[in-house]
C-alpha cells in the first residue's frame, strides 16, 4: 500500500482466472470477466499459446540481447509487477547481462529487498509483435533464488509491457489474446533519478523517500533516504498522485528535477538534471 499511494486490500488471483476469461484494458484502466462459455474474440490481434504451471501463466517469447543473438525465453506473466521485461536464468538460458547497465534496488519480494542490474536489450519479441530497446532488469541470484528453484522460467514480463496490448486471459483454452493497444509504439523508460517513493500513510498524498540508488544522480546531489518531498518542479507535492511523482522521474533526454525536501525538520532545497545512463 504505501508503494502504491493507496490501500491495497488484496489480490485478484488463479481461482477468479480459472473461471473466467479476463480481459485487462489499462487504457481504459478497465477489468472485464467474460463468460468463458460465451466469450468468442474475433477482433483484431493474436492468439498465444498459455501454460499454467502451479496456478501461474507462461508464455514463450524471443529476446534479443546487445549482442544480436536471438533466444527462446519461457516468461511468467506478471501482471502485478511494474517493470517490462525481467530476466534471470544467466546459467542456463544464455542470459548477459548488458555492458550498458547499472545496479539498482528493483523492488520488494517475499524474502525481502531485491537488488540487481537494469539495461535494455534490442528487441523483445511476443508473437508477432516486436518490441524494441524495452528494458529490462536482471535481479541478483540471491534475492530470487525461491524462484529459480520452483521454476525452469527465464524471467517475467510486467505491466509496462503488458500495458501496450488489451489482454485476454483464456485459462480454459490455455491462451492469451495481445492486440495492440494506443501506447504500443511507446518507448519504453525507468526511473532515471536513483531514488523510490513511498507514502507513509496511503490515500494520504504525503511522499518520503524510501530508497537512493548508490552514486545516483540523486544522491551526489545530496538527497538522502528518509527526505520528504515537499514540493518538485515549483509545485507542491500535494497536487502528485504517486504515478505522476514517479514519472516525474522518468523520461528521455536531459530534464531537470527541482525538489523541495524536509529532512529531520530542515527544509532543503536540491537541484539536479536527469540524464539517461542507458
Amino acid at each position: 500500500s504505501s508503494s502504491l499511494g493507496m490501500n491495497v486490500h488484496g489480490l485478484i488471483g488463479f481461482s477468479v482466472f480459472k473461471n473466467f476469461v479476463v480481459e485487462i484494458n489499462y487504457e481504459q484502466k478497465k477489468i472485464v470477466l467474460h463468460n468463458p462459455k460465451k466469450f468468442n474474440y474475433k477482433g483484431k490481434g493474436e492468439r498465444l499459446p498459455l501454460s499454467i504451471e502451479r496456478h501461474k501463466p507462461y508464455v514463450e517469447a524471443m529476446a534479443t540481447q546487445e549482442d544480436g543473438k536471438s533466444i527462446k525465453v519461457k516468461m511468467l506473466i506478471d501482471t502485478g509487477a511494474s517493470h517490462a521485461v525481467s530476466l534471470y536464468d544467466y546459467e542456463n538460458g544464455g542470459i548477459i547481462i548488458p555492458q550498458k547497465s547499472f545496479r539498482s534496488f528493483l523492488g520488494r519480494g517475499l524474502n525481502g529487498d531485491i537488488h540487481g542490474n537494469i539495461g535494455r536489450i534490442d528487441r523483445f519479441k511476443l508473437g508477432s509483435y516486436k518490441l524494441p530497446k524495452p528494458v529490462v532488469s536482471y535481479p541478483d541470484k540471491e534475492d530470487i533464488a525461491i524462484a529459480l528453484k520452483l521454476s525452469d522460467r527465464s524471467g517475467s514480463i510486467g505491466s509496462d509491457l503488458l500495458r501496450r496490448f488489451r489482454v485476454f486471459f483464456d485459462y480454459a483454452n490455455k491462451e492469451i489474446i495481445v492486440r495492440k493497444s494506443g501506447i504500443y509504439k511507446r518507448k519504453f523508460h525507468y526511473n532515471i533519478s536513483g531514488i523510490n517513493v513511498i507514502t507513509p500513510f496511503p490515500g494520504i498524498k504525503y511522499y518520503s523517500i524510501s530508497h537512493i540508488r548508490p552514486n545516483s544522480l540523486a544522491e551526489l546531489a545530496g538527497l538522502k533516504r528518509g527526505d520528504d518531498i515537499i514540493r518538485l518542479n515549483g509545485s507542491s507535492a500535494k497536487n502528485f498522485s504517486m504515478n505522476d511523482l514517479i514519472s516525474e522521474f522518468q523520461g528521455e533526454g536531459r530534464k531537470k528535477i527541482k525538489l523541495v525536501v524536509n529532512r529531520d525538520g530542515k527544509i532543503m532545497k536540491i537541484h539536479f538534471e536527469l540524464n539517461d545512463l542507458i
